[in-house]
């Protein structure tokens, strides 16, 4: 969701869902968008993170200050079960942006119980990490755009609402 504010702001609240789609449980679950605030950063005068919450995952609080990880919540400690899911959200302010599109991708990972290499996924822009196929392989990746222009319109109309003749 976008809020265009009065001062020409926007706040952003970016929602990233993770889904476990497959047979095992995945431990140290990662959530990395290293280049969020570089990208609004870029294209806008200023951009701050305002709040990183989640009722599912443990919140990096810090996430503004390590841009070097980017890792939205915090690398031990987060698990998804088979199954599962979770989700996480991040307000975002972003001032003097013009007509400014952002395009952001963010990649999640989590570890299998042998403890071989990790499975990974690029997000897909949505609310589904299966996305548009919806057929339980999240193989669709697709940058999420958010349009911060403002889009000014006014309207008047008139008329005569009654005319009396003497």
């Amino acid at each position: 969701k976008t809020w265009l504010q009065d001062d020409g702001c926007a706040l952003i609240e970016y929602e990233f869902n993770l889904e476990n789609f497959g047979n095992v449980n995945l431990s140290d679950v990662t959530l990395v968008d290293n280049d969020l605030l570089t990208n609004l950063t870029a294209a806008c005068q200023s951009a701050s993170i305002k709040e990183i919450t989640s009722d599912d995952f443990i919140a990096n609080g810090d996430y503004a200050d390590a841009l070097a990880t980017g890792n939205l919540i915090l690398p031990t400690g987060n698990d998804l079960e088979v199954g599962d899911k979770g989700a996480v959200l991040l307000l975002v302010e972003a001032c003097g942006c013009g007509n400014a599109t952002i395009s952001n991708t963010a990649t999640a990972s989590g570890t299998p119980p042998d403890g071989s290499d990790p499975v990974t996924d690029d997000s897909v822009s949505g609310s589904d990490p299966d996305g548009p196929t919806d057929d339980d392989e999240p193989s669709d990746d697709r940058p999420t755009l958010t349009p911060l222009s403002q889009n000014p319109v006014i309207g008047l109309a008139k008329r005569a609402a009654n005319t009396w003749l003497q």
